[in-house]
């Protein structure tokens, strides 16, 4: 239980994360910006922060190359248990990318 619940706190922080630097980009654009309210400004900016963090997140790489790279090989073969840390996929940044887009959704419909 204490682990699911640190994760959904670590996702949380995440999202609010790629939330918050999307904001600030859109604040800063509507500061320059004659046509934007800062409201839609700030909307538009998460609809694009967050489908580039969920399309980034999306080509990250092939889980084969990630497990190739991970392992010793020895006459051509894979050797288990090297001491190099198995590659990890940030897969939690595609929903959260996609929370920010409906946060950024709701937003603009406001």
């Amino acid at each position: 239980m204490r682990k699911a619940l640190r994760a959904v706190v670590f996702f949380l922080a995440v999202t609010a994360a790629i939330a918050a630097v999307c904001a600030a980009g859109g604040a800063i654009f509507a500061a320059f910006s004659n046509s934007a309210t800062i409201a839609h400004a700030i909307a538009w900016a998460m609809w694009i922060g967050g489908a580039l963090a969920v399309l980034l997140v999306g080509q990250s790489g092939s889980t084969t190359r990630m497990a190739g790279e991970s392992r010793v090989v020895v006459g051509g073969r894979f050797v288990q248990g090297s001491d190099l840390p198995q590659p990890t996929s940030p897969f939690f940044l595609i929903p959260a990318g996609v929370l920010v887009i409906a946060l950024g959704a709701l937003l603009y419909a406001f």
